[in-house]
């Protein structure tokens, strides 16, 4: 898609400029990375987990982990269909999304509930509470994380080129 530049005007100097500019519109699309699901796991979802891991106790990096991890199955399905078949297979798929869209939309009606366990001489760790029961959430994260490396390849060599933004 081009886009030309017809008119710069800068009225403080009074100046006109009419350049001869045309600028390209690189892979237009929903969103700004290259529109496939390896290159979406690797690059975006995965450094999200390692943020993550590296402070299980951050709440931002948490979210940004859950909700991107969470939307890998609309990037991997193409129906709904595949999308119910993945979601009955994935590991902690309910509570994954009660997670994401609950952040997503503020809802505080959710089956799960999310908190923080702290205590003298104990690290900090951020945790879900379902059906009474007590689960840490980098266990959650590490049994989805481990589901789609089986789909997706734990390694992704990318054909893209960053640089160029070409295949």
């Amino acid at each position: 898609m081009d886009h030309f530049v017809k008119k710069i005007s800068i009225p403080e100097l009074g100046l006109e400029i009419f350049p001869d500019i045309k600028v390209t519109l690189e892979r237009p699309g929903p969103s700004f990375i290259y529109h496939e699901p390896k290159y979406f796991y690797h690059r975006i979802v995965k450094q999200n987990l390692r943020e993550f891991y590296k402070d299980e106790s951050d709440e931002r990096t948490a979210i940004n982990a859950c909700i991107t991890l969470y939307h890998v199955r609309d990037w991997f399905c193409r129906t709904k269909t595949e999308k119910e078949a993945i979601s009955k297979e994935m590991p902690y798929s309910a509570v994954l999304e009660n997670i994401a869209n609950g952040t997503k939309h503020f809802n505080l009606d959710k089956p799960c509930k999310t908190g923080r366990k702290s205590g003298t001489n104990v690290p900090r760790k951020l945790i879900v509470i379902k059906d009474d029961k007590e689960i840490e959430l980098i266990e959650i994260l590490k049994a989805i994380e481990k589901f789609w490396d089986a789909r997706l390849g734990e390694r992704y060599i990318a054909v893209y080129n960053e640089e160029t933004k070409t295949k």
